[in-house]
């Protein structure tokens, strides 16, 4: 009898972990250098944990997709776990391939495809494009010098448009702000609208058309003093503008009255470089 009662536990205990390993979804996927990969959830990433620095990991801005790149070519074999909000628990063996087969990887908790309407997946198929596009436009712009089209320097602060740039029709901004004081500088609000070239006395916001990023980068929430931030990048869907009215970007500091604009006209919306 102590015989049999000895191996109860222990055959309890291989049960449940052969439990455990069923409720696991178990991929290989590819991941190359120069082309991204993107994994889309049925709910947002909860927790992650990527097996080498040589894989570079991003939860997106909507945070029940994620986009992989190796940060090195032809990186080691190495694995990535994740685990979603609603308990769903994936193993990704993930394995170098300079062009990979499958870049979109949408999935539910058996791994199998996520079936959607054409809308929502109309939506998410834009999101992903979108992303990749970010990346290519950001790695166009990092091998040209910059080009400023209008800055604004106050209170020791800075802020300029170094750029902008069209791509597949949307345009794109790139800022930099640079804070020369000794003191941080938090950020409230970046805001960007159009206004009437010269307002007049009496003239109020309603004027004022606030215009929203379908996608931004690098936007930060604090600038350290004696800090420079290059490379902010933020994405509009196609506008264009009239004579008598400006491009206004502003940034807004928390808690102080260090707040700064820039204007630009519509000629310099018109110049923007397109990026082949």
């Amino acid at each position: 009898m102590k015989y049999i009662y000895f191996f109860i536990p222990f055959l309890f205990v291989l049960t449940a972990h052969a439990q455990d390993e069923k409720n696991v979804v178990t991929r290989n996927i590819e991941v190359g250098y120069d082309k991204t990969t993107f994994i889309v959830f049925g709910s947002e990433v909860d927790f992650f944990d990527v097996g080498s620095e040589d894989l570079l990991f991003e939860i997106t801005a909507k945070p029940n997709i994620v986009k992989l790149k190796g940060a090195v070519e032809a990186f080691a074999e190495t694995n990535v776990t994740i685990i979603t909000k609603k308990g769903e628990y994936y193993s990704f063996i993930v394995k170098y391939n300079p062009d990979p087969k499958v870049l979109n990887h949408i999935l539910t908790t058996d791994g199998a495809p996520l079936l959607m309407d054409q809308e929502e997946f109309k939506e998410e198929k834009q999101q992903a494009d979108l992303l990749k596009d970010f990346d290519y436009v950001e790695q166009k712009i990092a091998t040209e010098s910059p080009k400023v089209s209008q800055s604004v320097f106050e209170y020791r602060m800075g802020l300029a448009v170094s750029g902008i740039y069209v791509y597949k029709g949307n345009i794109y901004f790139n800022l930099v702000l640079n804070n020369r004081s000794s003191i941080d500088y938090k950020v409230d609000a970046l805001m960007f609208s159009v206004q009437p070239r010269r307002k007049r006395k009496r003239a109020t916001t309603a004027q004022d058309v606030y215009l929203q990023p379908i996608h931004s980068k690098n936007l930060p929430k604090e600038i350290l003093a004696n800090q420079e931030l290059k490379n902010v990048l933020v994405c509009f869907d196609p506008f264009t503008i009239s004579n008598d009215k400006v491009f206004d970007i502003q940034i807004v500091e928390k808690d102080g009255s260090r707040n700064l604009a820039v204007k630009l006209q519509s000629r310099h919306i018109l110049s923007a470089k397109i990026i082949e």
